[in-house]
């Protein structure tokens, strides 16, 4: 096997299968042939210098509030719980349907995930919502798996999801969104990357950033945290630093005629005056 040999199969292997698939399928072959070199039974790995693919990122749907709450409504019976899992705690679609009582800890709080994507176990806080469902179903079915419909335990909701999604009027999202909401969520409501990477079950940290979508008014607030606190931030009780006409202003800005900023240290008047 020669470097032109993965070469061409790596250009074959996208006719039929997507670029994320392919470099997967070129990920396994650079670490059998890694393997063959390790074990004496080649000199070099003819695929070492084998490019993967550069992928498109996938674009991602974070849920609004309203849409999250047309979402809910338009759920049947059975996927309801599964998404409000989803929404609360971030766990993959496998994860969730997977899941089963002997890995819900009531006492502690915690949902402890034994097949992740990662191969790490991880464990989850259950907030008071997710609390409330998990035993709400208990009631109804406390052994074996958690999600169950007519005693059978669900193994794909791609269908009822669809039929929610359409009948909630959202576009373009799938279940993986939800993930992409919680994660989304937590950044945004100040939780640091760190947490939220033990959440999501991530094993490098690059991975959690992709999930963390700043909006303008987060950028905003985090310049504005910079004004020092004893200079005051900006206007109080709806003052306008644009006319000078409060008293507010005066003392944070400066007069009209000087040179005006939230800090006294570079306040000064202005020139020719």
């Amino acid at each position: 096997m020669t470097t032109w040999d993965v070469e061409r199969y790596k250009s074959k292997s996208v006719e039929t299968v997507s670029k994320s698939s392919a470099n997967r399928e070129l990920a396994i072959i650079k670490r059998m042939l890694n393997l063959a070199v390790d074990w004496g039974l080649l000199d070099s790995n003819p695929a070492s210098r084998v490019k993967l693919f550069k992928e498109e990122e996938t674009p991602i749907h974070v849920l609004t509030d309203d849409e999250e709450d047309r979402l809910l409504a338009s759920a049947p019976e059975h996927l309801l719980p599964i998404l409000i899992i989803a929404l609360h705690t971030g766990m993959r679609r496998g994860e969730i349907l997977s899941l089963q009582w002997h890995q819900v800890d009531f006492r502690e709080r915690v949902i402890t995930v034994e097949q992740s994507k990662s191969g790490r176990i991880r464990h989850i806080p259950m907030n008071k919502l997710v609390r409330d469902v998990l035993r709400y179903l208990s009631d109804a079915s406390p052994l074996g798996h958690v999600f169950k419909w007519h005693g059978a335990a669900i193994q794909r909701v791609t269908t009822s999801f669809r039929t929610a999604l359409q009948n909630s009027g959202i576009p373009r999202c799938r279940f993986h969104d939800l993930r992409h909401t919680f994660a989304t969520r937590l950044v945004l409501s100040g939780i640091d990357l760190v947490t939220v990477k033990e959440l999501m079950g991530h094993a490098d940290i690059t991975t959690t950033m992709r999930y963390a979508h700043p909006s303008p008014d987060s950028k905003r607030r985090a310049v504005d945290s910079l004004c020092r606190e004893e200079s005051g931030r900006y206007v109080a009780d709806g003052g306008n630093p644009e006319d000078g006409s409060n008293a507010q202003v005066v003392e944070k800005y400066g007069a009209p005629d000087t040179i005006r900023t939230c800090d006294t240290r570079f306040r000064k008047p202005a020139a020719g005056l």
